[in-house]
């Protein structure tokens, strides 16, 4: 072999090992890269809440531990968010958590909710897809990612898109107000009147979509030159309470972190909405553990455990939260309502003691009439005695305080359900079916009273 092969043959082995050395070096890069023990952002804390510096601390704390831990960057990630703190670094933390457990669907999901709450909607829409397509793998996965993809895609003007993801939305849950909301809305924005109005109608009922739905409505049945329920519908949305937040699975992981007070109150109302009593009430707990002086935990867990059919537990909450603020004619309300449904409760008993239901009914009327007194335009005041007034036997007067419940609330369902009862009952069915009707329209999706009423007195439909 001649010198100057083997030159070349040394020259090869040369640039081959070089090469080697070379993806070694990038490979080593990349590995270090993805396996690296990242630092958790550090945030400011002077001037925060104390329980809200000592969640920070103890979940930032978590993620020094275990930082090749998915599950410390999230939580922490999930204590900025939910407290809405420094969302740059919940990003961060949220991004790390994805890189670390890439088939993960929550990590994109809680990054798509930090970017649409900084107003990067396009980053957003990414990251929703992401998570949709993480979501289809599996069986046991919310809606509510799919949803908040249509709503970003609608905010962003790819309407077809949006309109394709509801619809797919209702077909597995055809009484899904969030995605009639999604359609209504896109109907109302191409001048589709009566679709819209079709969509709209079916959220009058929802916690957390009546107020705007009503507000549409009403351009929607003027543009329809109907103007009976045009102004009917101005009415309701200018009585109806601020619309609540959308309950949704994933965000609710972060409820136990929140600690500010009132994004926990928030929390709860929207998980009340959704008829999640149980997580609401582990909110309340630690509430009442952390402002033991304050009336309002007590009189929200009393509220909360009275529908979860708790009325002993909702009275004992309800005359602590009387206790200690006497002046609020909410815990006379709540409590008249939880002493009315013990009553009920014993009284239908099998062998009822019907004397101590008697002593309760009494109590919650004169409660009642205590919350009248200080609210004479409290509508839920007028309902809760005219139920305790029907088993007391003064039908005539519990009539007339269901015609003032509706009088002054005629916004809720609940008075126009017990009043429509009770003029059916009188056989007055002319204006029993028109109360019966409203309360069906105005109820929540899941409440089959108002429809079980009108069957009852008026014959189920033909089909």
């Amino acid at each position: 072999m001649s010198m100057a092969s083997e030159t070349h043959r040394w020259i090869r082995w040369l640039v081959l090992l070089a090469a080697l050395v070379l993806v070694g070096g990038a490979l080593g890069v990349w590995y270090w890269w993805y396996t690296r023990p990242a630092t958790p952002p550090e945030v400011p804390l002077d001037g925060l809440e104390s329980e809200l510096a000592d969640i920070l601390v103890e979940t930032r704390a978590a993620v020094l531990a275990g930082p090749g831990n998915p599950e410390a960057w999230g939580t922490y990630g999930r204590a900025l968010r939910v407290n809405e703190v420094f969302p740059e670094a919940s990003r961060t933390c949220f991004e790390e958590a994805e890189r670390l457990a890439p088939e993960d669907p929550r990590w994109p999901y809680f990054l798509a909710d930090t970017h649409l709450s900084m107003g990067n909607r396009e980053e957003a829409v990414a990251k929703l897809q992401r998570t949709v397509a993480l979501c289809n793998r599996r069986q046991d996965m919310p809606d509510a990612p799919r949803l908040l993809l249509a709503e970003t895609l609608a905010s962003l003007e790819h309407a077809e898109e949006a309109d394709s993801i509801f619809r797919q939305s209702l077909s597995v849950a055809p009484e899904n107000a969030r995605a009639h909301f999604g359609l209504g809305t896109l109907a109302f924005s191409r001048g589709d009147w009566p679709a819209c109005r079709k969509h709209l109608e079916r959220c009058v009922g929802s916690p957390q979509t009546r107020k705007k739905a009503c507000a549409q409505l009403a351009t929607v049945c003027e543009q329809l030159g109907d103007k009976f329920y045009a102004d009917y519908y101005a009415n309701l949305q200018a009585r109806l309470p601020k619309d609540v937040g959308w309950t949704d699975p994933f965000l609710n992981e972060h409820a136990h972190l929140s600690r500010r007070k009132r994004h926990r109150y928030r929390i709860v109302d929207q998980l009340e909405s959704q008829g999640q009593f149980a997580k609401a009430e582990v909110i309340l707990k630690q509430m009442i553990k952390a402002y033991p002086a304050e009336d309002t935990p007590h009189l929200v867990m009393g509220r909360i455990v009275a529908q979860m059919g708790q009325y002993e537990r909702a009275e004992e909450h309800l005359r602590i939260a009387l206790k200690l603020a006497p002046e609020k004619y909410q815990a006379h309300y709540l409590l008249a309502l939880a002493l009315f449904r013990r009553g009920e409760v014993i009284w239908f008993a099998k062998d009822g003691d019907k004397a101590k239901a008697n002593a309760l009914f009494e109590e919650s009327a004169v409660l009642s009439r205590h919350v009248i007194a200080q609210r004479p335009d409290y509508g839920f005041g007028h309902m809760a005695l005219g139920l305790t007034l029907k088993y007391l036997g003064q039908s005539d007067e519990s009539l007339a305080e269901f015609r003032e419940a509706v009088h002054c609330n005629p916004e809720y369902a609940e008075n126009h359900f017990h009043l429509g009862v009770a003029l059916a009952e009188r056989g007055k069915l002319k204006e029993a079916h028109y109360h019966l009707e409203q309360a069906k329209l105005m109820a929540a999706p899941n409440d089959r009273r108002p429809q079980a009423a009108l069957d009852k007195y008026f014959g189920k439909p033909k089909s």
